[in-house]
C-alpha cells in the first residue's frame, strides 16, 4: 500500500516518488489524499494509518463492509459484499428463476467467500435449494440444450446459473 507522493529535500512535495503509506507521520504530512487500494485487505492494511494522519482515503473497488468502518475519512466508490451477494441471488432466483443453485467459492479468498455468503443466505431466503461442498467431476451439454453437473453426490442437470465469486484474476 503506497502513497504517489514524498516529501523532497526541499520539504515540498514530489509526486514522482512512492513512499510506504505507514510512513512515520512527518513524511505523511505532504499525502494529501490517498486513491485506493483496490483490494479490501489492503485497504483495510492502510486505512488506520490515513485515519490516524487526516488524510483521506478513498477505494474505488474494496468492498468489505469494514473497511469504511475504520473512521471518518475512508471511503468507497462501489458496492459492499452484503448489496452485491444479495442483488446477484435476487437476480439468479426472480429473473432467471433458478430452482437450485451451486455456487463455485474460492475458500482462500474473503471477496469470494464474503459475496457467496450473501448470496446462499439471499437465495435460500427467496426458495432456492443451494448446493454445499460438492465435488463438480464433470460438466456436459445435453441434447436439450440443457447442462448435466456430474458431482460425487449425483447429477444434477440446470438450464444456467454459475455465480464464480472470486478476483478478477481467479475466475
Amino acid at each position: 500500500f503506497t502513497a504517489s507522493v514524498s516529501p523532497s529535500p526541499s520539504g515540498s512535495c514530489d509526486i514522482a516518488t512512492r513512499i510506504p503509506i505507514n510512513a512515520p507521520a512527518p513524511t505523511m504530512m505532504c499525502v494529501i489524499a490517498v486513491i485506493g487500494e483496490v483490494a479490501s485487505s489492503r485497504s483495510l492494511a492502510g486505512a488506520p494509518i490515513c485515519q490516524q494522519n487526516g488524510v483521506p482515503m478513498i477505494s474505488p473497488s474494496s468492498t468489505n463492509i469494514k473497511v469504511t468502518q475504520v473512521g471518518d475519512y475512508i471511503f468507497r466508490a462501489c458496492f459492499i459484499d452484503p448489496f452485491q451477494g444479495s442483488t446477484m441471488a435476487k437476480f439468479a432466483v426472480e429473473r432467471l428463476h433458478a430452482k437450485r443453485i451451486a455456487i463455485l467459492t474460492d475458500t482462500k479468498n474473503d471477496y469470494s467467500v464474503g459475496l457467496t455468503e450473501f448470496f446462499r443466505e439471499t437465495a435460500r431466503k427467496l426458495g432456492a435449494e443451494i448446493s454445499r461442498r460438492t465435488l463438480v467431476t464433470d460438466i456436459k451439454l445435453l441434447k436439450t440444450g440443457e447442462w448435466q453437473v456430474i458431482t460425487d453426490k449425483g447429477n444434477i442437470t440446470c438450464e444456467h446459473v454459475v455465480n464464480s465469486a472470486g478476483s478478477y484474476c481467479d475466475v
